[in-house]
């Protein structure tokens, strides 16, 4: 009987620590999750931060959403003016837009500013002169922030290009002028050959007669 109830206090007292380690083991794994809960929670916390971060700064920056004629565009009219918009306002005073031909010179007439039309003061517009000619532009321009915040005053610059095609006009035209010189020059030779046959039958003629 006592043997009996020893061995029955032996398996309750084995069973019992194989039941607390169990819970031990149990509140370990829980430990090691809520470790990486909070590890993930920390990441997820700095990428919160970090992302915040990138886009006050992407707002401190002002950088193109916009432009007319467009980035890379081909137009087939001689464009009036050049507009971009940005992201902030702009500082009228210091930035600026600048349009190029392929052989560098400037075709804008320095007269960029915010347009008016434009209450967000985000739009920068300068006027080009008439008739371009057809080929590739290059637009340059600076921005100065100014949209009231401390962070003002950051300065970023910038290019795109677009390409004016030749007008049907344009193009017949150059067609044109290219057949009255082939005629002017046909004509020539064509009039040369003649005026050079009628003198050498006069000369041959002058000489019969001797």
């Amino acid at each position: 009987m006592e043997c009996s109830l020893s061995l029955s206090k032996g398996k309750g007292l084995r069973q019992a620590q194989t039941s607390v380690r169990s819970v031990f083991d149990w509140l370990y794994s829980c430990s090691g999750v809520m470790r990486k809960l909070r590890r993930l929670g920390m990441v997820g916390a700095i990428l919160t931060i970090l992302a915040g971060w990138a886009t006050l700064s992407a707002q401190a920056y002002a950088v193109p959403v916009q432009s007319s004629p467009d980035e890379g565009s081909v137009v087939r009219k001689s464009p009036a003016y050049v507009s971009i918009t940005f992201n902030t306002a702009l500082d009228p005073f210091a930035s600026q837009i600048e349009v190029f031909d392929v052989d560098g010179n400037k075709v804008d007439r320095n007269d960029c500013g915010i347009d008016v039309a434009d209450p967000s003061r985000k739009t920068m517009i300068s006027t080009l002169k008439p008739d371009l000619e057809p080929g590739v532009y290059t637009v340059r321009w600076t921005t100065v922030t100014n949209d009231g915040q401390e962070d003002d005053g950051y300065v970023v610059q910038g290019q795109f290009q677009f390409t004016l095609a030749p007008s049907i006009l344009h193009i017949g035209l150059t067609v044109l002028a290219g057949l009255g010189v082939f005629l002017v020059v046909t004509g020539g030779w064509v009039g040369f050959g003649l005026t050079y046959r009628r003198l050498r039958r006069l000369e041959e003629r002058l000489a019969g007669l001797e």
